[in-house]
């Protein structure tokens, strides 16, 4: 009897095994006509209900068998599933909370850097070493531009790693984050220099733009307004683009900063902005409200306006035009090479400059809370301080 029952242990505890493995002959059935394979059959949700699926179009029955076999793990939120089940899973919540440029960013940190080293791994059997050996890759790894990933993006594409981690520990019953006490990889403090123009800086850039404008006809009329809203106002660019006639209230003196446009995967998104704290009412120096009157005042946009083009906002412009033209006469400026979002950061330098209230920035910036702000500009701000302090002792 004894033997009997050992014997039934082991036999169970093999087909067990067995039917653990990618290879268990699960039935599927072939589809004469197409020549293809495909995966009927019954499975049961995370809540016990059972329903009927089917996927067709697989070239080898053994595809549609290790479809049906992964399926039935990913459905049930059984976590030896594989990597790539888990992802799909946490990608298709994560897409449903986020925006469009947050959601494509993350997707591509998947697609290119995490799971050509962790897809088919099962995510019960994966550990803090191999977490490492992925790392140890990613430090050999080179980027599109041929380099090195910076300390900054490997922070990033690590911190995306630990977050879907931290999602299956709340929401798929994952023990423990293999990410747990490892530490840091890469490092978001080590980022490139920021770089800002000055006062001067800016208008050496744009009378140039002015006279270049002044020979072409007006071409770069709707570029000069959007990049003195840019560097006299902080908004973000996307906050810029998105904007209405209705935002821009120049009896009042204020900018009504309600939302943000992103072009991402070939199609244009508009969504609330950043954050809670970037809804705003950003006000307007009497210079850029002289500007904003005398171009809404022009043949340039009545000609914009009357036309039948299908735009976002008030300024019928793309990123990538402004980005263009940023470079092309900066370099024939002399000036140092900067980003558009510089012109924010230009801004925030020029209000820590003149010794503006560090809450008044946070604000005017759009930051959720005053740490943010000071975090960012932390290194203007001790010098606009060292500034102060001088003539408080001179005084």
């Amino acid at each position: 009897m004894k033997l009997t029952v050992f014997i039934l242990k082991i036999w169970y505890n093999y087909i067990k095994d067995y039917r653990g493995k990618e290879n268990f002959k699960v039935p599927v059935y072939y589809n004469a006509d197409k020549k293809t394979w495909y995966a009927m059959f019954y499975a049961k949700d995370y809540k016990g209900v059972n329903k009927k699926y089917k996927k067709t179009g697989f070239k080898k029955k053994k595809e549609a068998q290790e479809y049906e076999y992964e399926f039935k793990k990913k459905i049930a939120k059984s976590l030896n599933m594989s990597f790539q089940s888990l992802y799909e899973l946490y990608f298709k919540d994560y897409s449903k909370r986020h925006k469009p440029t947050a959601i494509n960013t993350v997707q591509t940190f998947f697609k290119l850097h995490i799971l050509p080293f962790f897809g088919d791994i099962e995510v019960n059997k994966i550990t803090s070493y191999m977490i490492r050996e992925w790392q140890n890759e990613m430090l050999d790894k080179e980027n599109e531009n041929g380099k090195l990933f910076s300390e900054n993006s490997k922070a990033n594409i690590y911190a995306a790693l630990k977050s879907m981690f931290n999602w299956a520990t709340k929401y798929q019953g994952l023990n423990e984050n293999p990410c747990k006490n490892m530490g840091a990889f890469g490092s978001k403090k080590n980022r490139t220099e920021m770089k800002i123009w000055s006062v001067d800086d800016f208008n050496k850039f744009i009378k140039i733009l002015e006279l270049e404008n002044k020979e072409k006809n007006e071409k770069y009329s709707d570029f000069i307004i959007v990049f003195k809203i840019l560097f006299w106002t902080g908004l973000r660019i996307g906050e810029v683009l998105a904007l209405t006639e209705e935002d821009i209230d120049l009896h009042n003196k204020f900018i009504d900063v309600n939302k943000t446009v992103s072009y991402v995967n070939k199609k244009y998104h508009i969504t609330t902005p950043k954050t809670m704290g970037s809804i705003r009412k950003v006000t307007l120096p009497e210079n850029l409200i002289s500007d904003l009157e005398l171009y809404f005042s022009s043949d340039k946009f009545s000609k914009n306006k009357n036309k039948n083009i299908k735009h976002l906002g008030v300024f019928n412009l793309k990123s990538s035009q402004l980005r263009y033209v940023l470079e092309k006469y900066s370099l024939q400026t002399n000036l140092p090479k900067i980003r558009l979002h510089d012109f924010r950061h230009s801004h925030a330098s020029y209000l820590l400059f003149i010794k503006a209230d560090i809450t008044a920035i946070s604000k005017r910036l759009g930051h959720d809370n005053l740490q943010t702000t000071i975090n960012t500009y932390s290194h203007l701000y001790k010098d606009a301080n060292e500034q102060l302090m001088k003539k408080l002792n001179n005084s």
